[in-house]
Order: structure tokens, then sequence, then C-alpha cells
């Protein structure tokens, strides 16, 4: 019998280590696991897993850009987010970008394995504490809209965008994403003019409030 193979990516090491102990227990196969975002894009890219269970906090690059990275180049892996009720902001990013499910890191071990088949099954899971945060959003254009200035950035100026507002220097930045200073400074004018952000400060409440970073 072939097993599912799934990466697993959190944060916090006790958590991930008692998830990854319950799928080797129920015969899943855990390839990999890691604690940070580019970790997670690297994994992916080498082992190429059935399925990613994503937290929906993570250090260096947000669940957010991984997930929109994934999508376009796994476009058939399954990907469930791992988040709390107050995960708001990441989990409507990752439902809108075409997660295959959210999963409650205060579910229980039945509950936890019951998402993670369904979404290996090809159905979409929610459990029922995440139902609300997603009517709301429905009946309040507020919440909708509250992405907008975000998706008009490309995959790369968001990452720009994330370092810029960590405190990284241009120079920092190319390195990290393997581009030139001059490019790094055209993202940087073209995000200050497309979201109005004129100032240090202005970058990182945008990113505070789109939760790209965390204090």
């Amino acid at each position: 019998m072939v097993y599912p193979k799934l990466i697993v990516a959190d944060a916090e090491l006790l958590f991930r280590d008692c998830l990854v102990e319950l799928l080797k227990q129920h015969h899943y196969e855990v390839l990999a696991t890691a604690d940070n975002g580019p970790d997670v894009l690297s994994l992916c890219r080498l082992h190429k897993p059935d399925a990613l269970l994503l937290s929906a906090r993570l250090p260096e690059i947000t669940a957010t850009l991984v997930t929109e990275q994934l999508r376009q180049q796994f476009p058939h892996l399954k990907i469930l987010l791992l988040a709390s009720p107050a995960d708001f902001v990441p989990v409507l990013q990752a439902v809108r970008l075409g997660v295959q499910g959210v999963l409650s890191k205060m579910a229980s071990a039945a509950q936890s394995l019951h998402g993670l088949r369904q979404v290996l099954a090809g159905q979409f899971y929610l459990p029922e504490q995440f139902s609300p945060l997603l009517v709301q959003a429905l009946v309040q254009p507020e919440h909708l809209s509250a992405d907008q200035g975000l998706s008009s950035l490309s995959l790369k100026q968001k990452q720009i965008l994330q370092l810029t507002a960590e405190g990284h220097t241009a120079r920092e930045i190319a390195a990290r994403l393997y581009i030139s200073n001059k490019t790094v400074e055209f993202h940087r004018s073209t995000i200050s003019k497309k979201l109005g952000l004129s100032c240090p400060s202005d970058w990182i409440r945008f990113a505070l409030r789109h939760q790209l970073i965390q204090l």
C-alpha cells in the first residue's frame, strides 16, 4: 500500500513534533519538516510531497507568500493550513489563494486526521470555528477589499515589502532574493506609489495590518 507523503511546517517545535508523531502512527510518510518559509519552499521543490501541512504563522516568508508561490509551481499540491481562530487574515488569504483546507491547531487527534483525510480525498475541509470568519468576510465588504492594495503587487514585490518592513537593507534584500540593488530600489519605489507608503513606519504598519510581519 502506498501511503501519502507529507511535509509539516510549523515554527512551534513541540506542536510540530507531536503532529509528526501522530501522522507516523497512522502510516503517513513525513518526508521532512520545516520551521520557516524559505525551507518550506526548498523542501517542496526537493521532495514533491502529496500534501503540505502549513502553519499560518511562519518566520522569514509568510504562509501567504509561501502558498502563493507553491500554488504557481505545484498546482496539484494539497495544502492544509494550520491555524487558530485568531489567524483571521492569513486564513482568508489562504482560502482565496486556493488551499484545500484549514485545520485548527486546537483540534483533537481524531479531528486532525479527519481533516487531512478529507483534503487528501480532494474535498475542502473547514472546521466549524472558522466558518464565521469566512461568512463575516463575505457579508462585510471592507474585509474583502482589505487586500486589494496587497493583491496589486507581484510576488517579488510582496517579498520586498515584507523584508523592508522587517528592517533589511536593499543590499541584504538583493542578496536574499538573488537580484540587484537597483532592482530592489525600483520595486520599492513601485510599492510606495501603489500603496501610498511614504516613510518606514508606513511600511511597518501596512505589513503588520496584513500580517506579513509579526512583532
